[in-house]
């Protein structure tokens, strides 16, 4: 049996050199997920500072949710996404 289609699909991205790459994906309206998602990165970051860290939606053209990287001071920032 396959796992139930994500309510609000999204993904967890890394930038080492130049490109997003998808690490996990999972559903934004399912926060202990979310939390996960960030608290791995979050602990990644303290290995690699250099690293970006992203939510974004899985769509071709991805919108950002959050972010977190060396200019965030390793806080994750929410994006502000335009209506």
């Amino acid at each position: 049996m396959s796992a139930p289609e994500a309510e609000r699909p999204v993904q967890l991205q890394v930038n080492t050199n130049g490109a997003w790459k998808t690490v996990a994906r999972f559903d934004a309206c399912d926060q202990p997920k979310v939390d996960a998602a960030a608290q791995a990165a979050t602990a990644l970051h303290e290995v690699d500072k250099h690293v970006g860290w992203r939510i974004a939606t899985v769509d071709r053209h991805p919108v950002v949710l959050m972010a977190m990287s060396l200019s965030t001071y390793g806080l994750w920032m929410k994006a502000e996404v335009p209506t």
